[in-house]
This record gives C-alpha cells, sequence and structure tokens, in this order.
C-alpha cells in the first residue's frame, strides 16, 4: 500500500496546542480531506460550571422570592404566572447576557471565534438568538402543557425546575458565544427566515393570502404583516453579519480594493 505524507504549518500546529506524538484524524468528504486532533471532547469549549449555574441560582432564588411574597405555594406549568413563564423571561435574559459577556471577553483578549466578527454584529445577533431561544422555550411549553394539561407543582419544586431549566439555556448560549460560525450565522438566518414565514402564515387574518404571493404577507391587507416584515429586516441584518464574518479574513488575505468593493456591492444587495 502506497503511503503519503502530510507536511502542517507550524501556526496551525501552534493554534491545535499539538504534541509531536499526538494522533490526527483524517477524514473524506465530497473529495475534500480534512484533518482534525483524535480528541473530540478537548475540542469542545471549556465552560466553567460558575458560569451557568451562578445565573441559574440567581433566578432560581429572585423566583422563589417573588413567589414567596405574593403567596404563591402551587404553581402552574403554564399560564400567565407559570414556569413556563418565568423560563421565558429568566431564562432569555440569562441566556442573552451570558452571550454577550461571552462575545465581549472574547474580542478584549483577542481569541475565540468572536474575533472574525465586528462589535456592530453583537446587537444583530443577540436579537436573532433571542428570538429563537424566545419562540423555542414558548413551543416547548406549549407542547407540556398540551401533555400535562392542567399540571401544578409547590414552590420548592417549581424553583428546581427554573434553576434547571435557567441553567440548560445559560449553558447553551455560552456555548454558542464560544463556537459561533458561518454555519451558525447561515443556519439562524434559515430559522428566522422560515420562522417568521410560517408564523405569518398561520397568524394571517386573511386565509386566502396563498392566491397572490408570499410578499402578501407583508402588505397593510395582512394584520400580522409587521411580524413578516420584521423577519425579513432581522433575516438582512443576520446576512450583512455573515458578510462581515466572511470578508473580516479575506481582507486580511488579500488586503485590496477589489474585496472592498465586493463587500460593498454585497451590501447594496441586501
Amino acid at each position: 500500500m502506497k503511503k503519503y505524507r502530510i507536511d502542517l504549518p507550524t501556526k496551525a500546529v501552534e493554534q491545535l496546542e499539538l504534541d509531536e506524538d499526538a494522533l490526527l484524524l483524517l477524514m473524506v468528504d465530497n473529495k475534500s480531506l480534512t484533518i482534525r486532533p483524535n480528541r473530540t471532547f478537548e475540542l469542545l469549549p471549556q465552560i466553567m460550571m460558575r458560569w451557568y449555574l451562578i445565573p441559574a441560582a440567581i433566578a432560581a432564588v429572585a423566583f422563589f422570592y417573588l413567589n414567596w411574597i405574593n403567596h404563591h405555594w402551587l404553581i402552574p406549568l403554564t399560564g400567565n404566572w407559570s414556569i413556563g413563564f418565568a423560563s421565558l423571561y429568566l431564562g432569555t435574559f440569562s441566556g442573552l447576557v451570558a452571550f454577550a459577556v461571552m462575545f465581549v471577553i472574547q474580542k478584549r483578549h483577542h481569541s475565540g471565534p468572536a474575533m472574525g466578527l465586528h462589535w456592530r454584529s453583537l446587537p444583530t445577533l443577540l436579537i436573532a438568538f433571542g428570538t429563537i431561544l424566545a419562540f423555542s422555550v414558548m413551543i416547548v411549553f406549549w407542547l407540556a402543557g398540551k401533555m400535562f394539561a392542567g399540571a401544578k407543582f409547590d414552590v420548592y419544586t417549581s424553583t428546581l425546575f427554573i434553576f434547571l431549566i435557567v441553567a440548560a439555556i445559560t449553558y447553551v448560549m455560552i456555548n454558542l458565544a464560544m463556537t459561533i460560525s458561518e454555519s451558525i450565522i447561515t443556519n439562524s438566518m434559515m430559522i428566522m427566515i422560515i420562522g417568521g414565514m410560517l408564523l405569518s402564515m398561520l397568524t394571517n387574518s386573511n386565509r386566502d393570502w396563498w392566491h397572490y404571493n408570499f410578499s402578501y404577507l407583508g402588505t397593510h391587507q395582512n394584520a400580522t404583516y409587521w411580524r413578516f416584515n420584521i423577519t425579513l429586516i432581522f433575516s438582512a441584518l443576520l446576512m450583512a453579519t455573515l458578510v462581515d464574518y466572511l470578508f473580516f479574513n479575506l481582507q486580511k488575505k488579500y488586503p485590496d480594493r477589489g474585496v472592498s468593493i465586493l463587500r460593498l456591492l454585497l451590501y447594496r444587495r441586501l
């Protein structure tokens, strides 16, 4: 069997912190080769437990205190004041704060995938991820409400649920901030477009909208036109963020006017 030798650049070895006897994994995908360290668990971001347990504990204490002073001893699973209601607001708030903090830390320490993004991308990412996160929580508790209709829990069990839910959401958002990439931004943009369009289709007052076209969902003749239009606006902002991300490294390699002109042309298309 014929053997081949692959030389790795010194910079790549230093970035991956490879030892001389480190094992590498070679994968063939669509006529391309991918080489990565054969230690998958080490490729995952190192997230300290206190980063997501402390915010979860603060949220749980706040939830317990509000129930205590208002004498709420049985908390419903869904409803105006419920586990789902608290999870939606406390979890979304904690997750977005955690994402923003990790983004800022990466930018200030000049390390991590956030270095490929501009500061102006942070508000767009927060709005997009916050919207997706909020709708995800709402859908989960809507399904839970259907499966466990009328379920109620004592204040201590409810507080434990809030702690676990907020901890899980915060962990996911920290992980997201530490692994942000063009594929994540692209997927988020697709979720925003498809999710917003489906929501507009399901909630519009005119059931005959399909006689026209998708653009009809954004006109004043549709009662929920603002949802469709906001979806397009946020999707365009995510597209601008993706363009920023892609051209950040491209301009380092090709620092000429042609790349800048192409970038401006892409912005104009948005």
